[in-house]
């Protein structure tokens, strides 16, 4: 039976004024979605947003201070819901490969589900907030509890001995040939891996190939 909760609040016990203010933010929150995903951040204004949400500007601004707050909003509750799928899958598998396994398709079922969010998740990732920690400690509160379930598993695995370091590592990149025309072997390379923190890994471009 669905009692209406919603981010760990049971919306059906508040009171009714409580209920439809609740119910709003939702409304933008989810209309915001799709915008921020079609326009970026920096594109995407409050009056986009409220017209998608079928409110006046003002009625947003009622609910956040600014498009800022607004985004951080729905960026810490899509991570929070990601986080918990993800624990959800695999708390229960002993064995840290097994669980590393179905982490994978599970965060990827997630972004497939989740296809706005992902747009602005791979688009943007965690890169605003370098500069503005103080709004988005609940963020990256959020980011670090991915990752330490992450760290975790793998060093689980590292001790039972199923999970070794690698010297090399190589990643196939898939690009437009109309992006592989300043490429050449041997230049410098810089990778971010999203599902690590974003953390940057240097490298060196090894070959390229004609398309299968």
């Amino acid at each position: 039976m669905n009692d209406g909760s919603e981010n760990g609040v049971s919306v059906m016990k508040l009171p009714r004024r409580a209920r439809e203010r609740q119910q709003r933010r939702t409304d933008i929150l989810q209309a915001a979605e799709p915008v921020f995903a079609a326009k970026g951040f920096h594109a995407a204004s409050i009056e986009q947003i409220a017209r998608a949400a079928e409110f006046a500007s003002g009625t947003v601004y009622l609910y956040f201070k600014d498009k800022e707050a607004l985004y951080i909003e729905l960026f810490e509750q899509k991570m929070k819901e990601l986080t918990a799928t993800i624990r959800g899958e695999v708390e229960s598998i002993k064995d840290p490969v097994e669980a590393l396994k179905t982490l994978v398709p599970t965060r990827m079922g997630y972004f497939e589900r989740n296809r706005a969010f992902f747009q602005i998740y791979a688009r943007e990732g965690m890169n605003r907030y370098e500069n503005r920690q103080d709004r988005w400690q609940g963020v990256i509160q959020s980011y670090e509890e991915y990752l330490a379930l992450l760290t975790k598993l793998i060093q689980s695995g590292q001790r039972l001995g199923n999970i070794v370091p690698l010297d090399d590592v190589f990643i196939d990149a898939n690009y437009k040939e109309t992006q592989l025309k300043r490429i050449r072997p041997g230049q410098p390379v810089t990778i971010k891996v999203d599902a690590y923190g974003f953390r940057t890994f240097k490298g060196t471009a090894d070959s390229l190939s004609a398309a299968a």
